[in-house]
């Protein structure tokens, strides 16, 4: 245990103002200013409750003087004038140092203490691995998609959370209010859940190309040759709908992008519909097989715009909208770096080949 004698730590000597009250020390150091308002409080309580000590002190003089014979008359009126006049000194004293040391206070306060807000925002997304567009790498979100958005929220003072779950979970975290925007989103997708709340879409964030690609050498094929059709889970080839209720062409899903281009160049499925962006990097960057895969021009495509959405924060779509009316340079430079419009012609249309 420290020393509590003299100098040790239990110990007042040396320091101003220093006395014990009911075992626990308590130091009072008027020099500087205070640092809790209620402090001020009650060292003004303290001084009153002196004052009105003195002023008791004040009233038994005068009893006793007004007890000595004939002067009593006298020091009786006197004694009234300095107890009126004691008690004005103290309290004007009083409000002086409220509002003097209180005004210190705030004057001295420091500016790193007044916090600036920032709003935060959570953005649920995909937790899918749809490169260059976007992916989850060790629970961080990346890609194209990311980097559009922190750019608009450094622009415009917003934090954005980040939560990457997978898709069906995500409509039921958007339904529920838990996210603020979604990402990415469209007003094509699950019409049924656009039908029920009131959804509101910005401007597209992206333009992409959604081809049903094939092996080099099956370039020609044409829809009545496809008998399967491969995707992703929770992604829907809505060019193919009709067929694939219909039951001309079985729907082949697989957890990911790569399994997925690896079944067409086996020959397990005939053909696979996906992001042709996401298709190219798969097989320059994962596979080794640039060109593996083309494009089949008789067969479905459909250019897919990815927008940001919300149901609860309109006022946040309106702001991107107008951030990207002025970005139109700083977006093409983006998507020129994350290579997510690679494959597609000048006019918007799907090249031949990859």
């Amino acid at each position: 245990m420290p020393p509590s004698g003299p100098g040790g730590i239990g110990s007042c000597a040396g320091r101003p103002r220093c006395r014990t009250i009911g075992g626990r020390r308590r130091r009072r150091d008027l020099g500087g200013p205070p640092r809790r308002a209620g402090g001020v409080m009650r060292m003004g309580a303290r001084i009153m409750a002196t004052a009105t000590a003195s002023v008791s002190a004040s009233a038994v003089a005068a009893r006793s003087v007004r007890a000595k014979g004939r002067h009593r008359r006298r020091a009786g009126r006197m004694g009234g004038v300095a107890r009126r006049a004691g008690v004005a000194v103290v309290c004007a004293g009083i409000l002086t140092m409220l509002v003097g040391r209180v005004g210190f206070a705030s004057a001295e306060e420091p500016a790193d203490t007044r916090s600036s807000y920032t709003e935060v925002l959570v953005v649920g997304v995909e937790s899918v691995a749809y490169r260059p567009l976007y992916t989850v790498e060790a629970g961080t979100y990346e890609g194209y998609a990311r980097a559009l958005l922190d750019a608009f929220a450094a622009d415009t003072g917003l934090t954005l959370d980040y939560r990457p779950m997978p898709v069906t979970r995500l409509y039921a975290s958007f339904a529920a209010g838990r996210i603020d925007l979604k990402f990415p989103d469209n007003p094509a997708w699950n019409r049924p859940f656009r039908d029920q709340h009131a959804v509101v879409y910005s401007v597209p964030a992206v333009a992409v190309l959604d081809a049903s690609v094939v092996r080099a050498d099956r370039a020609d094929l044409t829809p009545e040759a496809v008998r399967t059709l491969g995707t992703v889970v929770g992604f829907s080839p809505w060019p193919w709908a009709e067929r694939i209720t219909m039951g001309s062409v079985t729907l082949v899903e697989n957890a990911d992008f790569v399994s997925l281009v690896r079944q067409v160049l086996a020959g397990r499925v005939d053909a696979a519909y996906a992001s042709i962006a996401v298709v190219n990097r798969v097989l320059d960057v994962d596979l080794k097989q640039p060109g593996a895969l083309v494009a089949a021009p008789h067969l479905p495509q459909d250019s897919v715009e990815y927008r940001l959405s919300t149901i609860a924060r309109p006022d946040i779509i309106g702001r991107f909208d107008a951030w990207m009316e002025t970005q139109d340079a700083r977006v093409r430079a983006l998507k020129a770096d994350y290579g997510v419009e690679r494959g597609v012609n000048r006019d918007g249309s799907l090249g031949r080949g990859p």
